[in-house]
């Protein structure tokens, strides 16, 4: 189970992460997401679907 900046507290999954310092204003900023399902495979989609490429098109420009 793949859970890289997902959390699970109670029956709910969040998304937590910390902006990487190349976000010169949000570097450091730490990020804590309800997703609001409880499903797993719900909540790594949304992950995969959003956060990761918004982290990697700042890496790439």
């Amino acid at each position: 189970m793949d859970t890289k900046m997902l959390l699970k507290k109670g029956n709910c999954w969040y998304l937590n992460f910390t902006f990487p310092k190349k976000y010169h204003g949000l570097a450091g900023k730490k990020i804590r997401i309800s997703l609001r399902t409880a499903d797993y495979k719900q909540a790594k989609n949304l992950r995969d679907r959003f956060i990761i490429p918004l982290l990697a098109a700042k890496s790439a420009g």
